[in-house]
């Protein structure tokens, strides 16, 4: 792969340090060789209700002097107590205004992109409500990033994070509820583990698919190492060309590796990524 493919079209995510600081997640990923980041935001890195705009701005130019810049601001929801799903309404409130923050915050790292997760429900509670509330909640952030330069995604999850949207049908069906300004992100390793595939995605959603989680998976784990699973990822990399209405302009690929035993060893992992990389040939 040339490396300026490389540098343009692949956003690391720093939540493979979560056992270091975020400056030295930022530091190991320039020095992996690349210049992008998906900045998933969660503690011990970024626990946006704490974050001011002083301190987003230190991030921000600390970033620019290694030479990086962020991609997306993926702020942590499923291990917290937010769901813009749910029927609790103190809950959903709280999810709005974490929600509003992380644009906020976005706007502060000149992150072009906030995935929003899609929220999960009471299993008492009524599917479809909880659908259309995770689509109040899209559009109603949607309509504050506007004049911010933010764009808003969501993704499909597994049954573990969401269980609410874990297919591609679920992410049809809350999509029905959405206008154009509402992207979509596709996980390689979760929709394989579904038997579905990257072209089911581009042939759905076409230019609202706006990235790709670029994950492994194999044996029921998934975010591994890029390359040591059985998704097909080389055959993914080399069939996304940019350029065409399958999907969104100035996409990108997102480099999610959290399996546990990566966390352990956040370099190693990240330089076989980058070797991996390097021998696709991608255009």
């Amino acid at each position: 792969m040339k490396q300026e493919i490389l540098q343009d079209r692949f956003a690391v995510m720093n939540n493979l340090w979560q056992k270091y600081s975020l400056f030295y997640a930022l530091r190991s990923i320039r020095a992996a060789g690349f210049s992008k980041v998906d900045l998933w935001a969660g503690e011990p890195h970024l626990f946006i209700p704490d974050c001011s705009y002083a301190g987003l701005k230190t991030v921000r130019r600390f970033a620019a002097s290694l030479g990086l810049t962020f991609s997306c601001l993926t702020p942590e929801m499923n291990g917290y107590p937010l769901s813009a799903a749910i029927s609790d309404m103190g809950m959903r409130e709280r999810a709005f205004q974490y929600g509003k923050k992380c644009i906020d915050a976005a706007e502060a790292l000149e992150a072009g992109h906030v995935l929003f997760a899609p929220g999960w429900r009471y299993e008492t509670d009524d599917r479809r409500e909880s659908i259309h509330r995770t689509a109040e909640f899209l559009l109603e952030m949607a309509d504050y990033a506007e004049h911010k330069g933010v764009l808003i995604e969501t993704q499909h999850l597994t049954p573990f994070s969401s269980n609410l949207v874990n297919t591609i049908d679920d992410l049809q069906e809350l999509a029905d509820f959405l206008d154009d300004r509402i992207g979509f992100v596709a996980d390689t390793s979760i929709l394989c583990g579904q038997g579905e595939k990257i072209e089911d995605y581009l042939n759905a959603f076409g230019n609202r698919i706006r990235h790709i989680h670029l994950t492994d998976g194999k044996d029921g784990s998934l975010h591994i190492i890029p390359g040591e699973g059985t998704v097909p990822l080389k055959e993914i990399v080399e069939t996304c060309p940019a350029g065409t209405d399958r999907i969104a302009e100035g996409w990108f690929h997102t480099l999610e590796i959290n399996a546990v035993p990566c966390l352990s060893e956040p370099e190693t992992s990240i330089q076989k990524t980058y070797h991996w990389l390097q021998a696709i040939d991608a255009r």
